[in-house]
């Protein structure tokens, strides 16, 4: 664990530098018009809510119909930050995996050529990962729900739940090098597990940026493919 958190300080710390000498910058467009659409999205919907407020003052009933109305207004914000999220790992998954190589070229030099092909592969190859990991996400939820009813860990619960997802997460990003490194499915998730600390602290830093009001859904994309691009390319690169 502690060679997994300073190799995320040294990464942090050459991302950091690299973004503030203009390096990379025209990668957070994409994420940013994605933002800009979910944000109207979202306003609109807060607007829609607010306008149907009135309903609450309707004689007897009101309070029940704007629960009601409140509830289905929720369901509609988690089903935005959902979609948003798949946008985020399958959309702009070629914009991330250039990213990626980009990094790669700034560390050592090689170039990769731009192919149409491989952008259709690499997008149709993460749409699989993204699904993959959600899948195995639920599952080991449910496993651990499943421990935790039967030893009476509930205590625990949160921070299981938030470890599980941030694992997945940094699996669906490192996948951006591992694919370039020519690994399939199944290799790329014998590294992931064989490397759980610095998948956990990648996907942690891509949730803790997420969640920041405003501007984390612009920034994680970005930041997290950088960072884990950085140490997958100086630590793993050559190992696999």
């Amino acid at each position: 664990m502690i060679k997994a958190i300073n190799l995320h300080l040294e990464a942090w710390k050459w991302t950091l530098n690299s973004i503030s000498k203009g390096k990379f910058l025209v990668y957070f467009i994409p994420g940013l018009i994605a933002s800009l659409f979910f944000a109207s999205l979202y306003t609109l919907t807060r607007e829609i809510e607010t306008a149907l407020g009135f309903v609450k003052y309707v004689p007897l009933i009101g309070e029940y119909i704007y629960s009601a109305v409140s509830g289905t207004f929720g369901l509609i914000y988690f089903i935005f930050l959902q979609i948003y999220m798949f946008t985020v790992l399958t959309l702009l998954s070629p914009f991330n995996t250039l990213l990626s190589e980009a990094v790669d070229t700034e560390i050592t030099s090689r170039t990769y050529s731009f192919s149409i092909a491989q952008v259709i592969k690499d997008f149709l190859r993460m749409i699989f990962i993204v699904f993959l990991a959600l899948v195995m996400e639920f599952f080991f939820m449910i496993a651990w729900w499943i421990i935790s009813w039967i030893f009476g860990l509930g205590i625990l619960d949160s921070l299981m739940y938030f470890l599980i997802s941030a694992f997945f997460f940094g699996f669906a990003f490192y996948d951006y090098s591992l694919e370039r490194s020519k690994k399939g499915v199944i290799d790329s998730l014998g590294f992931s597990f064989s490397k759980l600390p610095v998948m956990i602290l990648s996907g942690t830093g891509f949730l803790l940026i997420y969640y920041i009001p405003f501007v984390g859904v612009m920034l994680a994309p970005v930041l997290t493919t950088i960072v884990s691009s950085y140490i997958y390319t100086t630590q793993y690169s050559e190992q696999q």
